[in-house]
């Protein structure tokens, strides 16, 4: 979820600052990098998830970087391919300049984004989901929305624009790749079970048989987000692009709750259908199609209600988008009521049956827009993208109600569909009768529906099914409890989930809460962090030289240079996006810089170049009127390009025009002299009739006018600097250093070798007891209640012994204290591995479990071979692992995993919450 809101405010931030032809351009950009990076990982990091989890399951820890290889090799080829097709593409084709090489810029980022994303997948397959998690959602976003803002602020170009986008994509790609190396397995392989053995091995046939088949769904769906932007952006122009693009991202993020839904509710759904409980799977799919329809239904008709008001936090001119959102939204809306049939697809195996909907929608999404895009704009686009949405929501239901035997009934939906219709409806008809459309009539709005809404929610929160939908993430024991990585798998792999179950770990959720903490003990990274930003914006608030803008207003008239051809009424219309360009290229502004020499104010040899990377054109939607801003450190000069901009796109329009007037008249008079010529020679006039229309023809376009526009408004020195001041730019840095502190110190705090803390260990599905130094006594008693022997009587628990096996001798020793001051007197034999050594020269370690009557607490600290440490572990029927701080996380982890394998025997981390002064007296006393 963070990451699509900071991605929607990055949207926010592109459109605000560069309006709607920019942001189309710059849609186009990101629709292009999107599918390019898709077609070049081809499902390579899925087929990762997929084979480096089974691998290391199985133990085969040695195959992991074959694996990788296998996986980066054709990506790598491909996304250069691409790269080489985007750079040819963008000199044989005539475009703008900036453009050219924005597009150059962002192809080159395609090989770093294709690595990044098959290392993603290897991070993900390590079963480092979390990690994944933040890297992606989180490390990558805030970058990006962070270098937005900073370019939009300062310069607001696309060139600019593209190094904001794709830079945070190489700085997160060099970290995954350092991440993905620290994480790898060091063990060697384990010796092969007689079923593993028989698991074959994986070659680059296989991993790619089923990587290409998840690559082509990706494909598919990257293309059915992006086509109709492409579309728009190419048939109607940027600015009607920009438009579309900020309809698109507001639409979209209501499909996060479905994402969300899925996510929570995969697992159980997946499970109960592993079981054949349909019943189960057909309750859970009930719950959470309910869930979606409440929460998603107000979203939409909120969007189509207050259309304008919303899309206008965008800028000035994307309220035109507004009438389109009235047929997206209730095509989502009924997407939406279909419930979860995607992730009932995906866990029931039928992934085959997904792959074939998603290529039929594509193929209606592509006929319409070609077909309607022409006819009926930015309408046609969104029938098209409606059409779509309806058609993979018909055939998976279709499917999942007819062929996989899991459906909803209306009475059993009507709770769900009544309130999310009804509530916003009338609260929305209220306030737009009393109040009207506007901020005021949004925020009344929201004022009226949350409390009444979520009140009315609560109230009926059984009979729409959110109790079982919140308790579906706790599923039905442990093999349907699983979450967190397993979830994550589960919604990528497919036909192939079932078998792989066996290998994940039941790690618990982690709240909000947690994260927070986790992050507060880390809290001197985000005080320093927010001091550094603080004292570098402060810096750059006082070093950069001051930024003036000034504005110029041109109203551009329509190019008639022909009245009598006819024509229809598109022909008087201004073209007001390819005017923008137009008044933003190179010939305007060498034009510009002529007149600026010549008049005196500017004699830099470069000042071509500086008025490019100055000026910023911004068409005003539905009308002729071009703004022309241009920045500079000096007020004054400031004003002067922007005059000095608009006159010379004047000109350059009134020469164009001109020499478009002289053209039309000199093959007029080529064609009245052949008609001349012609009635010479035949001694006649038949074409005198047709040579005087001619004549009247040419003498209306002499009389053309070859007014190209006029100045509206002259620029004029501003009086003050643009920017955010000093105090502004420094509360920015401090917000800055604690947004980037907090992400810094939960990358910190995930990729920690040590230990840590007790809850690292509980994200690797490790139970742990925590032991502290003020409470050791009681902590000890709540570990032996734990362990199944309250009051300390080992043998009559059914315990033959425990083992206690560390890293740290000192903590082991610490423990085994514990455990002689806890454990009643003669209930327990306490030694330790040196002296139990010599009686395993001659004994089996069952033998001297079995044959001692008092069951043993057995000290092996970090001494006892592995196989022996086993052994006596399954012997005893209990093993604890004390860890601090300081203990490796790998090799615990390591150790859990040999210890899961044993039947019957408790196996429990102890982490050591050490105090030093009470470690020194412990010390004396021993």
């Amino acid at each position: 979820m963070y990451g699509a809101a900071i991605a929607f405010g990055t949207t926010l931030v592109v459109s605000n600052g560069i309006g709607p032809a920019g942001a189309g351009e710059f849609f186009r950009l990101m629709a292009l990098f999107a599918i390019a990076t898709s077609t070049a990982v081809f499902g390579a990091d899925t087929g990762l998830v997929r084979t480096i989890s089974a691998q290391n399951a199985l133990g085969r820890y040695s195959a992991i970087p074959r694996l990788i290889r296998y996986a980066v090799l054709p990506p790598l080829a491909l996304s250069l391919g691409i790269t080489a097709v985007a750079c040819i593409y963008s000199v044989a084709v005539p475009m703008p300049h900036e453009y050219a090489v924005a597009l150059r810029m962002s192809a080159l980022f395609v090989i770093v984004a294709a690595v990044m994303s098959v290392y993603f997948g290897a991070l993900r397959g390590l079963n480092h989901v979390v990690t994944f998690t933040v890297m992606q959602n989180v490390l990558l976003p805030t970058l990006r929305f962070g270098a937005i803002a900073l370019v939009v602020f300062a310069s607001g170009h696309l060139l600019d624009l593209v190094f904001a986008w794709t830079l945070p994509v190489a700085a997160t790609a060099l970290l995954t790749l350092w991440v993905v190396e620290s994480y790898m397995p060091r063990s060697k392989d384990r010796p092969q079970s007689e079923a593993a053995a028989t698991t074959p091995q994986e070659s680059a046939h296989s991993f790619w048989t089923f990587s290409s088949a998840r690559g082509v769904a990706t494909i598919v769906e990257t293309i059915l987000e992006w086509i109709d932007v492409l579309t728009v952006t190419t048939v109607l122009g940027p600015a009607a692009g920009g438009v579309y693009g900020a309809v698109n991202r507001c639409v979209r993020v209501g499909t996060m709750v479905e994402h969300t839904g899925r996510i929570v509710t995969g697992p159980s759904i997946s499970a109960a259908l592993a079981t054949q409980n349909i019943d189960r799977a057909r309750q859970i799919f009930l719950a959470t199609t309910r869930v979606l329809t409440a929460i998603s239904w107000p979203f939409y008709l909120t969007l189509a209600a207050f259309g304008p008001t919303l899309l206008g936090f965008f800028g000035k001119g994307f309220e035109e988008g507004a009438g389109i959102l009235w047929v997206i939204c209730p095509a989502a809306m009924l997407s939406m009521s279909a419930g979860g049939v995607q992730s009932i697809l995906l866990m029931s195996g039928k992934s085959r049956w997904q792959l074939l909907n998603k290529l039929s929608s594509l193929a209606v999404a592509i006929i319409l827009n070609v077909a309607l895009v022409p006819l009926w704009g930015l309408y046609g686009a969104v029938t098209a993208w409606a059409s779509a949405l309806l058609i993979d929501t018909f055939l998976a239901g279709y499917q999942v109600f007819r062929l996989v035997g899991i459906r909803t009934s209306l009475t059993e939906m009507a709770p769900a569909l009544t309130l999310g219709a009804l509530v916003p409806l009338g609260c929305s008809f209220v306030v737009l009768t009393i109040v009207g459309q506007g901020l005021l009539g949004l925020v009344l709005y929201v004022i009226l529906l949350a409390p009444s809404y979520v009140a009315l929610l609560y109230y009926f929160r059984t009979q729409l099914g959110i109790e079982r939908f919140l308790a579906s993430r706790k599923g039905g024991g442990k093999g349907a409890g699983t979450r967190s990585a397993l979830a994550h798998q589960l919604s990528i792999q497919g036909e192939n989930t079932m078998s792989k179950l066996s290998a994940t770990t039941d790690a618990p959720a982690v709240s909000l809460r947690e994260q927070l903490h986790r992050v507060w003990r880390h809290k001197m990274i985000v005080i320093i962090t927010i001091v550094v930003c603080t004292l570098i914006a402060v810096a750059f608030s006082f070093l950069a030289p001051p930024k003036y803008t000034a504005k110029s207003s041109v109203l551009v008239n329509p190019l008639v240079t022909d009245p009598a051809a006819g024509g229809n009424a598109n022909s008087l219309k201004v073209d007001i996006s390819t005017e923008s360009r137009a008044a933003g290229s190179r010939e305007v502004a060498d034009k510009a810089a002529d007149n600026l020499r010549s008049e005196g104010v500017d004699n830099d040899s470069k000042l071509t170049d500086k008025l490019m990377n100055s000026t910023k054109v911004v068409p005003t939607s539905q009308t002729a009127v071009l703004d022309i801003e241009v920045s500079d450190s000096n007020a004054k000069r400031s004003a002067q390009y922007a005059n000095a901009i608009a006159k010379a796109y004047l000109e350059v329009r009134q020469n164009n025009l001109k020499e478009t007037i002289t053209d039309s008249v000199k093959k007029l008079d080529a064609q009245i002299k052949q008609l001349e010529d012609e009635d010479k020679n035949n001694n006649g006039n038949a074409n005198s009739a047709k040579i005087s229309q001619m004549r009247e023809r040419r003498n209306q376009i002499q009389l053309t006018s070859t007014v190209g526009g006029r100045v509206l408004t002259e620029a004029q020195p501003p009086k003050k600097a643009t920017g955010l001041g000093h105090r502004k730019t420094a509360l920015a840095g401090v917000g800055t250093g604690l947004l980037l502190g907090v992400l810094i110190a939960y990358v910190y705090d995930r990729m920690m070798r040590t230990v840590g803390y007790s809850d690292r260990l509980k994200d690797l599905g490790i139970p742990v007891q925590t032991v502290r130094p003020r409470s050791s006594d009681e902590d000890t008693l709540l570990l032996m209640r734990r362990i199944g022997s309250p009051d300390g009587n080992l043998r009559a628990s059914n315990i033959s012994g425990i083992v206690i096996v560390s890293d740290s001798p000192a903590l082991a020793d610490q423990l085994h204290r514990q455990l002689y001051r806890t454990i009643p007197s003669g209930k327990a034999y306490f030694t330790d591995y040196p002296a139990l050594s010599k009686v395993l020269e001659h004994y089996s370690p069952e033998q001297v479990i079995e044959s001692n009557e008092i069951p043993m607490v057995i000290n092996l600290a970090d001494e006892a071979p592995l196989s022996t440490l086993l052994r006596l572990s399954e012997a005893c029927r209990v093993c604890l692992v004390p860890v601090g701080e300081l203990s490796s996380r790998a090799q615990v982890r390591e150790l859990f995993s040999h210890l899961r394998t044993l039947e019957n025997t408790v196996s429990i981390a102890i982490f050591m919450d050490t105090d030093p002064e009470k470690e020194k007296v412990d010390g004396a006393t021993a």
